[in-house]
């Protein structure tokens, strides 16, 4: 069963994260942007729609998804 844990952004202190557990096995964290929030995991498949890549050792794929503010309608 999947669950999600709260955890400290590794990289920016005062940044809460979500963290993605599947029993013992860490599968995404999930996280703030700038701009909308980002789904971080080695477990993301080939190629999924609005995939991008972390440019790291070994790369990672990720998800960004970009958040906009609703607009008010009168």
């Amino acid at each position: 069963m999947f669950e999600l844990r709260v955890a400290e952004h590794s990289r920016k202190p005062d940044t809460k994260i979500f963290e993605v557990w599947n029993g013992e096995e860490f599968m995404a964290s999930i996280y703030p942007t700038e701009t909308g929030i980002k789904v971080v995991s080695k477990h993301i498949a080939d190629d999924p729609e609005g995939a991008i890549v972390i440019e790291k050792s070994p790369p990672i794929p990720a998800i960004l998804i970009r958040l906009t503010k609703p607009s008010k309608s009168g």
